[in-house]
């Protein structure tokens, strides 16, 4: 949408024959535009919920008996209208839900020939219907509505074919071209953004899968958001090994993702993007992925570091040990502000090491005593400490012989 979408919505209008309707979000807007129309000369009439029944029955009959070219209303107009020849439907405000606009736009062209559709989608659009959200009393249905929205979103701003992700979103593939979407017909040049989804994935597991996009682009880019430092993110791998990339392009590849079914999300009102067999092929350099991106300074592609297959993770209440280790607290320090035992802590450090976290084994065990542990659990093998500590004496304690362990197990 321009800033002058009213002189851009009239065009579209100029150029199209027979009628056609036009959605807008509230009433205001329709009693705007159609007096608009009106000045300029378009056969128009509006319709929405304010209006009283005897004048809306009368403008949908005047609508189905082309005693007028065009209907301006809300979402309130159409169910159970049968007029096959409307040749095209503009939403001059992005629509609350794909449900919603799959159902407008089907309203074109029943008869059989070519219509045209048009979503005019400007972020001004996005406060409106945020803020008719925020009058919901249910806070379950503002949850709900606001997942909608998101995928209203992700239709409008997707780069691919607009079938692909119409037909995603009712759980259908399609393999596209359709070559008749905006998308499709104005098509950009397909850019390898394979090492850019294997860090995106990564970090999908490296967070357990357990949150959504927003989270793991904050943590791909370095935020320093509450979040990220409550969970420990901010010392994973895989914090700050997207700050090249603008927010915006890590959402259209992550909905690229979602769309063409490389990642999952949970449907509960919280998406969380969980890993499939596809993320898995992506993170394992058995597939590709390249995405229709347009080429600016903004998003150039730029050659970037490899990105390894992530393994299991430390739990969140271990990176917080972690956490406190990296701030130079001690065991003790840490067991009494966690409110832990030593030995509990001690099994944290244990687990850091095995997992190949930053954790320096030297400032647990001394360098002289680890040469003969090594060898020690090397002999006898690693399965249970008990032969070991016999084998080593009263020098060597359990736990040292567990850090070292662990760090002979490093992954």
């Amino acid at each position: 949408k321009v800033k002058q979408s009213y002189q851009q919505l009239l065009t579209y209008i100029n150029k199209q024959k027979g009628s056609g309707i036009i959605y807008c979000l509230s009433r205001r807007r329709v009693d705007e535009i159609y007096t608009r129309l009106r000045v300029d000369g378009i056969s128009a009439l509006p319709y929405h919920g304010g209006m009283d029944d005897l004048a809306r029955s009368e403008y949908q009959n005047r609508f189905l008996n082309n005693q007028v070219r065009i209907i301006v209303a809300t979402i309130a107009f159409g169910m159970g209208i049968d007029k096959p020849d409307i040749r095209f439907v503009f939403h001059y405000d992005i629509s609350r839900s794909l449900e919603n606009y799959y159902q407008e736009i089907g309203r074109a062209g029943r008869d059989g020939k070519n219509s045209l559709c048009v979503l005019f989608y400007g972020k001004g659009d996005l406060r409106t219907i945020n803020y008719l959200i925020d009058q919901k009393d249910d806070r379950k249905m503002q949850i709900l509505a606001r997942q909608q929205l998101s995928y209203m979103i992700e239709y409008a701003e997707s780069p691919q074919c607009r079938r692909i992700v119409q037909l995603s979103y009712f759980g259908e593939k399609w393999s596209g071209n359709c070559q008749h979407c905006d998308n499709c017909l104005n098509a950009q040049p397909l850019v390898d953004w394979t090492i850019e989804a294997q860090k995106f994935l990564s970090c999908v597991a490296r967070c357990q899968e357990r949150f959504g996009m927003k989270h793991i682009i904050d943590v791909l880019r370095a935020s320093r958001n509450e979040k990220i430092g409550k969970y420990g993110h901010h010392l994973l791998s895989t914090y700050g090994i997207g700050k090249d990339i603008n927010v915006e392009d890590w959402r259209k590849l992550g909905r690229f993702l979602l769309q063409n079914g490389l990642v999952n999300a949970t449907e509960d009102g919280y998406p969380v993007l969980k890993l499939n067999k596809y993320s898995w092929e992506i993170l394992r350099n058995l597939r590709t992925v390249s995405i229709p991106v347009a080429k600016t300074a903004k998003n150039k592609h730029l050659p970037l570091t490899d990105v390894q297959v992530p393994h299991q993770i430390p739990t969140p209440t271990i990176m917080v040990t972690l956490g406190l280790y990296q701030q130079g607290l001690s065991v003790e320090a840490i067991a009494k502000k966690r409110k832990f035992t030593v030995t509990t802590i001690y099994d944290h450090f244990s687990q850091l090491i095995a997992l190949n976290q930053p954790v320096n084994l030297d400032s647990f065990v001394s360098t002289q005593k680890q040469p003969a542990i090594k060898a020690a659990l090397l002999e006898i093998g690693m399965t249970s400490l008990k032969p070991i500590k016999d084998y080593l004496g009263d020098n060597y304690t359990y736990t040292e012989i567990k850090l070292v362990r662990a760090w002979l197990q490093r992954r």
